[in-house]
Formats: structure tokens, C-alpha cells, sequence
């Protein structure tokens, strides 16, 4: 029997947990403003204490590589190789700021854990890269929309917002080498090609035809 697809077993989930999915796509954004300047609150310990536990803006990426890998696997994804292991691997592919899209990112949404466990650990970093990027563009095209997202299958929304992701890692990435504060480009984003490989797979016409529709 065939192993199924990532968008199979994403598509395959209760229409409950795509509504409640969408949900906190579209709920208000939290800012690093509105938690610095004590207007929010975060519901999650660990990452209240990561942004006080220095001077309020600077926490470093040595702590947001562990919360990073520590919220994955608390979010059900699946670490094959250990949460250490992935931790010393985002931070030693990645810097800062783009580190930092993926921590707002997992801020600002708490997905269903019947998706999560579906995610491998480096499609659902950048998934939550997309979240924060589609939460906080000006672009309407990139942001999401319940109309958008009404009858949109859950796969979609989850490939849609890793391409993002990965397009806003290296966009982040890049802004800041030409700014003079890092040492080198980046070409690809960590695991790109594969992803996108595995994105690029045929998909079914009611995804198709979302895709051909979405934006």
C-alpha cells in the first residue's frame, strides 16, 4: 500500500480542525511592540520570559534557537533526530533576524495539533515564517483573508505559507548582508530545493483549482 501524501494526510483532517486552523490564521496579530510595551501578555511562558530575559529587544539567537525547536516539538512535530539536534542545526544554518520571523510567527498562531505532527521540522519552521509575513504585509495579495481562506484546503494554506516563509528568510537574510551586518548572501534557504521538491509534487484538482484561485 502507497505511503500517502503530505496533502493527503493534511487534507484528510476534520473539517473542525481546518475551521479552527483558519481561525487563528485570521485572529489580530500580536506585535513585538504590543508585548515590549506590556499591552499583551503571551500566553506562552517560555517565550514571555525569552523577551525579558534581557534588556526587553535583545534577546539573542541562542535563545531563540532553543524555543524555536522546543515550541515545535511541544506543537507535535515530529523530531526524528531530537530537539537538540534541530535547535544546534537552526542555529548554526541560520542568523538572527530571519530566526526571528519564525518566533513571531509561532507567537501569533497555535495551529491544530493534528496538523502540526503532519509537518516535517523544516517545512514547519518555515511555516511559521509565512504566518508572521502573511500577518504583517501591506500587500493584500499576501495576506489572509477569510474569504480567501472559506473553502480553502488545508494543504494550500500550509504550502502557501511555507513558500512565503522561505521567500521571507531570504529576503530577511539578504536585506541585512547588504545593510553591512552579515558577512554573506544567502542563495538558498536551508532545505529549500528539497521542499520545494516536495511542494512542486502534482497535487488534486480541489487543491489545484484553491491555487489557481487563492489571492
Amino acid at each position: 500500500m502507497n505511503e500517502l501524501t503530505l496533502e493527503e494526510r493534511l487534507n484528510r483532517l476534520s473539517e473542525g480542525a481546518r475551521q479552527e486552523f483558519i481561525s487563528e490564521l485570521i485572529r489580530n496579530k500580536i506585535l513585538p511592540s504590543d508585548v515590549i510595551k506590556g499591552r499583551v501578555v503571551l500566553i506562552d511562558d517560555a517565550a514571555q520570559k525569552l523577551l525579558y530575559r534581557r534588556d526587553n529587544r535583545k534577546y539573542m539567537k541562542d535563545d531563540l534557537a532553543p524555543y524555536i525547536a522546543d515550541r515545535l516539538q511541544r506543537d507535535g512535530v515530529p523530531l526524528d533526530s531530537g530537539q537538540d539536534s534541530l535547535q544546534e542545526a537552526l542555529y548554526h544554518s541560520l542568523t538572527k533576524e530571519p530566526m526571528k520571523r519564525a518566533f513571531w510567527g509561532q507567537i501569533n498562531a497555535y495551529p491544530p495539533r493534528d496538523i502540526m505532527q503532519e509537518l516535517p521540522p523544516w517545512i514547519a519552521f518555515y511555516f511559521y515564517a509565512g504566518i508572521w509575513t502573511k500577518k504583517t504585509t501591506l500587500f493584500d495579495h499576501k495576506k489572509f483573508f477569510p474569504n480567501n481562506l472559506k473553502n480553502a484546503p488545508i494543504y494550500m494554506i500550509v504550502r502557501d505559507c511555507v513558500l512565503e516563509g522561505i521567500d521571507t528568510i531570504k529576503k530577511v537574510h539578504n536585506k541585512k548582508y547588504q545593510e553591512g551586518d552579515y558577512k554573506n548572501p544567502m542563495q538558498h534557504a536551508p532545505h529549500e530545493s528539497e521542499i520545494k521538491e516536495r511542494l512542486a509534487k502534482p497535487i488534486s484538482r480541489n487543491s489545484a483549482q484553491y491555487q489557481l484561485n487563492f489571492g
